[in-house]
């Protein structure tokens, strides 16, 4: 009877996780939950004591992060970009258009920037 492979190996066969090597280089958030704001800073400052760049990209629900007080203070601990189309949906666009540094961005450069991050989150 022929063995069937499942795949399965001894643990000594396996390859190990390591923690060794610098961190990420530039890790990419995409949100699309409304309800994310307090876990999105939690990882901006950590990101930020580790000289991680955390680009966060809003998109769908998530733009509505946007309303909320704290949403400057993402903005001050990483750069955010918000979907442009999403932000017209809302109808939040005109309040993001003045932001400095702007964060306004096409769904598909968004996209291009989420792939480009050495790392990537998606909540």
């Amino acid at each position: 009877m022929d063995s069937i492979d499942t795949g399965h190996r001894p643990a000594h066969d396996r390859p190990q996780a390591t923690s060794k090597g610098p961190p990420p280089k530039r890790l990419g958030v995409l949100v699309i939950a409304p309800d994310r704001l307090s876990a999105l800073l939690e990882i901006a400052r950590g990101a930020r004591l580790k000289n991680i760049d955390l680009q966060i990209h809003l998109t769908g629900s998530g733009v509505s992060l946007c309303r909320q007080p704290d949403f400057i203070h993402l903005i001050a601990h990483s750069r955010v970009y918000v979907c442009d189309e999403s932000a017209r949906a809302l109808r939040i666009e005109a309040m993001l258009r003045d932001l400095d540094p702007p964060v306004l961005l096409s769904c598909r450069k968004m996209a291009d920037l989420f792939l480009a991050c050495d790392r990537r989150l998606v909540f």
